[in-house]
């Protein structure tokens, strides 16, 4: 069974790399977050700090740690994001993308996702990009919500700025 999966990653990243050699790069973004509810005196905090290497145009590999607090009731949470991300539309300065992965949550909270979030990017000046997520496809365990499905409602968009080292 070991060798099957071996077998399979390896099959996997010789596709990855054979596409197109001269496009390798590193992305870095991330996320930041605070929030203050008046009624029942919450405050809620989050950073997630982004690594991603691209193969080429259309592929890459990356992972996100985020640390959440929420003050009342009191809870911390550490992430853990793997994630592949297929781009399959590039027209100017405009990119469409699908990352699919999994999430696990550590810490007081502990859980599981696995899915798909749909993305939209917009090329800025040099090797700025800003990108925005547009909801979820797939399962969630005890992390932000229990089930599966597809969800696309305006708490579930996310936005980054990103930068790509050439």
């Amino acid at each position: 069974m070991k060798k099957t999966h071996l077998l399979a990653l390896i099959a996997i990243l010789s596709f990855m790399f054979s596409f197109n050699a001269n496009a390798q790069s590193w992305t870095v973004s991330g996320e930041f977050s605070f929030w203050h509810e008046k009624g029942n005196d919450n405050n809620s905090f989050g950073i997630g700090p982004n690594l991603r290497y691209n193969f080429n145009k259309h592929w890459a590999l990356g992972s996100s740690i985020g640390y959440y607090n929420e003050s009342n009731p009191s809870s911390n949470i550490l992430t853990f994001c793997p994630y592949a991300r297929f781009t399959y539309f590039r027209k100017d300065i405009l990119f469409l993308y699908l990352d699919g992965g999994i999430g696990l949550a550590f810490l007081d909270e502990k859980g599981f996702k696995a899915g798909i979030n749909p993305g939209v990017g917009i090329k800025m000046g040099g090797n700025f990009a800003l990108s925005a997520k547009l909801g979820f496809i797939g399962y969630k365990e005890n992390y932000f919500g229990d089930g599966y499905g597809l969800s696309f409602k305006s708490s579930d968009l996310t936005m980054c700025l990103s930068y790509t080292f050439n």
